[in-house]
């Protein structure tokens, strides 16, 4: 249960907290959407879903991409042969974005107690922790639970930090990170 987050980094959004656009608590970016053909399902770009109508990757034509997927629009679609999928895109870059994050995550930190962000220390450096299911997050959350902290600000305020050191370890490796959020 609970929505996930996949790309560069992968993890689960706090149920119930954390919304799909938490990544703009941290920074200033805007999503974009996410549209797949009918029939293919290839990806194509918010800024291209007017311009190409067909995926030319796939189809001859219109008419031929149209013909085999027509059972499959939605009605309510106006013959297009995409759809939005249930995915909002970020594309973070460490040069517009990069001190932004720093800045969020040292307030973050005066938010949380200071025997987790020793946790989330140890971790920072680790190249496991680009997956938040990994287990190298297990020790943070037990000092978390071991805070017996009951105030969803705060738990929010976790799974933010979290979020947060993915894409400052993506940013200072890479330079990017591209995170694809389910709504």
């Amino acid at each position: 249960m609970g929505r996930q987050y996949l790309g560069d980094i992968s993890g689960k959004f706090g149920f119930g907290l954390q919304s799909s656009c938490d990544i703009e608590s941290l920074i200033n970016i805007n999503y974009t959407k996410e549209y797949e053909w009918y029939g293919c399902f290839c990806k194509i770009n918010e800024e291209y879903i007017h311009k190409e109508k067909y995926c030319i990757g796939c189809y001859e034509s219109y008419d031929d991409h149209y013909e085999c997927v027509k059972d499959d629009i939605d009605e309510d679609n106006d013959n297009n042969l995409f759809y939005q999928t249930s995915f909002i895109l970020y594309d973070i870059t460490y040069n517009e974005h990069y001190e932004q994050l720093i800045e969020s995550l040292n307030n973050l930190k005066k938010q949380l107690p200071e025997i987790v962000i020793e946790e989330f220390e140890k971790i920072k450096d680790h190249e496991d922790i680009i997956d938040g299911y990994s287990d190298i997050f297990h020790n943070v959350g037990e000092k978390y639970e071991e805070c017996n902290i009951h105030d969803n600000d705060i738990l929010l305020y976790f799974f933010r930090y979290k979020l947060g050191m993915q894409v400052k370890y993506m940013l200072e490796k890479e330079g990017s990170c591209f995170i694809s959020c389910e709504t």
